[in-house]
């Protein structure tokens, strides 16, 4: 995911930007760009625009009340991109922007640097697990659907790899309580970096449902060419993750609401089904699942529709899985 950053240039701004709000916007996990930072032959008002276009979230720094920051700043409410206003005094803010996000910041407080940090951070998190699309105006939100023709297809975000959607996954993981409906391979990573947290959420009652190959598929050993791992790596994984399921099904307190099943066919796509979250994304020849594509769907639209039930039918038949191994 990607921060694009409109600022003055000069001194203090490049400064600030330097050491303070670029450190704390990778601290989440995101990359960070003002526009003085894109190297190339075109107009650096093209870079803008294109930085603003392919930005997740935008920081806005308008002390001192620039006019090509509150040009730049307009752009990006008109399309729908989430804002967080940096600003010395509210007295700089624009009228029509005051009901927006903003972070004040005092440069005569003796901590004020790392309380700024700090803001950003827990702000810049907070926006990245909440709806993408921020259009200032209702006007604005249909105007933007009514040019969009699959809009009920509610296609939220493309993620250019799956590691960035793990980014934003993470950011909602705090969300997950009742429902964790998965279809992957070995899920290491995600068992490796959140296996105490889902101890407890189970221990709490969370419901997961988890479809993998079946370790003994020849199909899975073709995967493991496909994405030139080493072999038997894919099949020692998804054992693992049966061994992991298996010691976290006594801690629920409901019998059957940790689940695996196993199939043996050409592998599925990845699908990631978190409370009202859905991800879905290929497994492509060549590249590494970590490397590939992944869709975000708004809950209740036709994607969403489509795909949990999809999932569903999967789950239910029993032609298709098993949950022995």
């Amino acid at each position: 995911m990607k921060c694009f950053v409109i600022s003055p240039f000069g001194m203090p701004f490049d400064e600030y930007y330097k050491e303070i709000i670029s450190p704390a916007v990778r601290s989440v996990g995101l990359e960070i760009v003002r526009a003085d930072e894109i190297y190339g032959v075109h107009p650096i008002m093209d870079d803008v625009v294109r930085g603003i276009i392919e930005a997740d979230v935008i920081i806005a720094e308008v002390t001192s009340r620039n006019p090509n920051v509150n040009y730049e700043l307009g752009m990006a409410h008109a399309l729908g991109k989430p804002v967080v206003i940096l600003s010395q005094t509210t007295e700089d803010i624009p009228f029509d922007y005051r009901h927006v996000r903003a972070i004040i910041y005092d440069t005569k407080r003796a901590n004020w640097v790392s309380q700024l940090e700090k803001n950003i951070t827990s702000t810049i998190q907070t926006v990245i697990s909440s709806q993408p699309h921020a259009f200032l105006h209702k006007a604005l939100e249909e105007f933007h659907k009514s040019g969009n023709q699959d809009d009920n297809w509610g296609l939220r975000k493309i993620y250019s790899t799956r590691q960035e959607m793990n980014i934003r996954a993470d950011s909602l993981f705090s969300k997950l309580h009742s429902q964790l409906d998965i279809c992957a391979f070995g899920l290491k990573s995600f068992r490796d970096s959140k296996g105490h947290d889902v101890r407890q959420k189970v221990k709490n009652g969370l419901k997961m449902r988890i479809l993998a190959p079946h370790p003994e598929s020849k199909l899975l050993a073709q995967r493991e060419q496909d994405e030139k791992a080493v072999p038997g790596e894919m099949k020692k994984r998804i054992i693992d993750l049966a061994k992991w399921i298996k010691r976290l099904q006594p801690l629920s307190p409901t019998p059957g609401n940790v689940s695996l099943k196993f199939y043996d066919a050409l592998p599925l796509d990845f699908y990631w089904h978190q409370e009202n979250w859905l991800f879905i994304g290929p497994y492509l020849y060549g590249v590494g699942s970590q490397q590939t594509v992944t869709y975000e769907f708004e809950e209740g639209s036709r994607g969403y529709f489509y795909y949990t039930s999809y999932f569903e039918d999967l789950w239910d038949d029993d032609d298709l899985t098993s949950s022995t191994l």
